[in-house]
């Protein structure tokens, strides 16, 4: 795991020095400063990716400067460990509320700090691959705290706005709106504070965006409220629609995910003796079981979790204790109707004489990522407007089927499909008609498939159809069949109005030395054109005897 670069404040040298040396012995690159105003200052400078903050520093204390760290425009949550020698629950208490996410109490235990380090370099990892996650989506994505002021700003809405993220961060969103947006945003953000009520956030919506240039533009705009136990931001998915105004569904799923791999929390930490009977759980382990510490301590996995949990935990924890080594595993839970999904960390722990007494261990929800890499995969396969597979994923299945069919010597025919005069649909009845029919003859598309059949958007307003065990006459029959049915189809565009639409289709079929998917479909593409040559709404096959 990549070492973390802490910031460690306390007034004292000494213990500066003896908590430096303990965690640059660990490979973390650690900065040493001694009061609140200095760790302001350095937060300010470069933000680091831990903060362990002592409470009792003279002129500007610990809380007050944590308070003043989280007003700090960030791409993401720091984690902040307070030290103290307090364990009433008043001051535990208020660090949490000044914004700290966990405390270690002095004098501190190494064993104890390396476990609140490790918690947190789980956390530290998820915020560094959900960065990495976000700076690589397609979608610009903008962070603003509840007076709309930029916090977060990725490569895509640098992209889109002209703008680099240091030229914004910190600064209003309203710099990237024009009228009358502008003077609106304050306005809307404090009413949506005092009432909840919405325009666009939770929804979805096309507006104008405002560029570094000065241009305006179109853009799909979506907001999500995310509200974190001390604080609420609000998160912006960008979809620039200057070359293409298109309105697309936004996915819960997607605004799920920006708000799960966002918020922060502690990992479930805790300890297990030779035999697995629990020795210590923390406060997010009962959060994440659902079982207090009464309920656990002193008792197995067996006694408490589901027998086929219970057993991989156990395997885990033997293999830790087997070889002396620390072990990551994913591992689940099942929880309610669903179940959750943990990244642990499982150390063994040792006794004065280097004996092995149990393990550690350290788990990370990862939930949400699981649930975001499912939908990720989903995404990267499926055109979201037709619902068919999209053109790189089409190609993907469809090598893969001729590669078999030419292995077996078995029949395969490819169909290219276009709907005539589309662009009439669009100018004549604008974009938004044009997505329903793109839509409509989607689903057309899908529905006339049989379970073998690969159909995929190339592009625009081109589909293709791959016909695996079909020879060229079963083909035609079902493109005939497939083109009068959208033909005969009359689809509701709103205010009493109807429209109907055609297709033109080619057809091929492979010979049997043919392995060359794209000359396939270059043969398709020909016949397509010689349908829509001879009048269009027609189906058109290539010449079967022609060469690949």
């Amino acid at each position: 795991m990549n070492p973390l670069r802490i910031l460690l404040a306390d007034d004292s040298v000494a213990i500066g020095t003896l908590i430096g040396e303990q965690l640059r012995s660990n490979g973390h690159i650690v900065t040493f400063v001694q009061s609140g105003e200095e760790t302001i200052a350095a937060c300010r400078e470069s933000l680091p990716e831990l903060i362990l903050m002592d409470i009792e520093m003279p002129g500007m204390g610990g809380l007050e400067a944590i308070k003043q760290i989280r007003k700090i425009p960030a791409p993401f949550r720091v984690p902040i460990i307070t030290v103290t020698s307090h364990t009433d629950e008043a001051n535990l208490l208020s660090s949490f509320m000044a914004g700290a996410d966990d405390y270690i109490i002095k004098p501190i235990q190494p064993l104890l700090l390396d476990i609140r380090i490790q918690a947190m370099m789980r956390v530290v990892a998820d915020q560094r691959s959900a960065a990495a996650m976000i700076d690589n989506m397609l979608e610009g994505v903008i962070r603003i705290d509840r007076v709309g002021r930029i916090s977060a700003f990725n490569k895509a809405a640098e992209n889109i706005f002209g703008y680099t993220a240091s030229e914004v961060l910190g600064n209003n969103v309203k710099m990237l709106m024009p009228s009358p947006y502008r003077e609106e945003h304050d306005d809307y953000l404090g009413n949506y504070a005092a009432t909840g009520e919405r325009k666009i956030i939770g929804t979805g919506r096309e507006v104008s965006g405002l560029r570094k240039s000065g241009e305006i533009f179109p853009m799909q705009l979506g907001v999500t409220d995310v509200a974190t136990p001390d604080d609420r931001f609000f998160v912006g998915l960008i979809r620039d629609l200057s070359s293409e105004k298109m309105l697309r569904k936004r996915l819960a799923e997607s605004r799920n995910f920006l708000a799960d791999v966002i918020e922060h929390s502690p990992s479930a930490t805790y300890v297990k003796s030779r035999e697995g009977r629990y020795l210590l759980v923390n406060r997010k382990h009962e959060e994440v079981t659902g079982l207090s510490r009464a309920q656990v301590l002193g008792k197995t996995d067996a006694e408490i979790f589901p027998a086929a949990a219970a057993e991989a935990y156990r395997r885990v924890d033997l293999e830790v204790m087997a070889s002396g080594h620390t072990v990551e595993a994913e591992e689940k839970l099942h929880k309610g109707q669903g179940e959750a999904f943990f990244l642990s960390v499982k150390f063994p722990t040792r006794n004065s004489s280097n004996e092995i007494t149990g393990i550690c261990g350290i788990s990370t929800d990862i939930t949400p990522i699981k649930h975001y890499q499912k939908e990720l995969e989903r995404l990267s396969q499926f055109d979201e407007l037709t619902n068919l597979f999209n053109r790189r994923h089409f190609f993907s299945l469809a090598k893969h089927e001729l590669n078999r069919s030419s292995r077996y010597r078995s029949k395969l025919s490819v169909m290219m499909l276009d709907i005539d005069h589309f662009k009439r649909i669009n100018d004549g009845h604008g974009h938004k008609t044009g997505d329903l029919v793109l839509a409509n003859i989607g689903k057309q598309i899908g529905d006339s498939l049989r379970d073998s059949d690969i159909a995929g958007r190339m592009g625009g307003e081109e589909f293709a159809i791959l016909l695996p065990e079909t020879d060229l006459e079963q083909a035609s029959i079902m493109a005939e069949r497939l083109r009068k049915q959208v033909a005969e189809t009359w689809l509701d565009i709103g205010d009493g109005r109807t429209l109907n639409c055609t297709l033109s289709i080619g057809l091929a079929t492979k010979s049997d030395q043919q392995i060359d998917l794209e000359n396939l479909l270059h043969q398709a593409d020909t016949a397509l054109y010689a349908a829509k040559n001879s009048g269009r709404n027609k189906v058109s096959c290539a010449d079967r005897n022609r060469p690949a």
